[in-house]
């Protein structure tokens, strides 16, 4: 009659943080493995244990990386169970004011295609086999709703954040291209 997380706290509990905390049960020859939270959320999740049954618990920190005009580039940890859209522009160092686009702000992911299907996505360039499909999402944070959208939107691990360059920042790029090659050339003796 004990279920999964009976057996876990007779066992002691987990050591790590529940968001950061993956239980993998193998039960003859068959190996699943569920997010710690989903046990404890779900009954569905929380199924009965039989004799023979073995229990792995590891930890595993979910990340998102962010770069492009954000104040910082890298990888950046979740250190909680959800993360807003909104906190991790936040966690990056926000956008920088003289570099950033904030109409084009990217969320790069691999959603599954059940999720794309119920959006209404059209998946015609994509074959009916292909259950991964690489996604992109935009904020427009130069409309004001967008905030509250972000505020709602949850980050998944490996999610990659982009924040576009302004337009204004590319032309300056080029164009200090175009000097450098043209002082160059000015240089050169005849």
């Amino acid at each position: 009659g004990d279920r999964v997380l009976d057996v876990l706290s007779r066992a002691g509990g987990i050591a790590d943080a529940g968001y950061e905390a993956f239980v993998t049960l193998q039960r003859g020859g068959r190996k699943a493995t569920v997010y710690f939270l989903n046990l404890v959320q779900n009954s569905n999740e929380n199924i009965y244990v039989s004799a023979g049954d073995t229990f792995y618990v590891h930890q595993e920190q979910r990340a998102f990386t962010a770069f492009g005009a954000s104040g910082q580039s890298g990888q950046f940890k979740f250190e909680q169970e959800h993360l807003l859209l909104t906190d991790a522009v936040g966690k990056a160092g926000g956008l920088l004011d003289n570099r950033a686009d904030p109409g084009q702000v990217l969320v790069y992911r691999h959603e599954d295609r059940e999720t794309l299907e119920r959006l209404n996505v059209n998946l015609a360039a994509f074959g009916p086999e292909e259950r991964d499909i690489p996604t992109i999402y935009r904020a427009n944070f130069r409309d004001p709703s967008s905030f509250f959208v972000a505020g709602e939107f949850y980050v998944h691990d490996h999610d990659v954040l982009y924040v576009s360059n302004a337009d204004q920042v590319e032309l300056f790029k080029f164009l200090n291209l175009v000097t450098g090659v043209t002082d160059a050339a000015a240089t050169v003796p005849a």
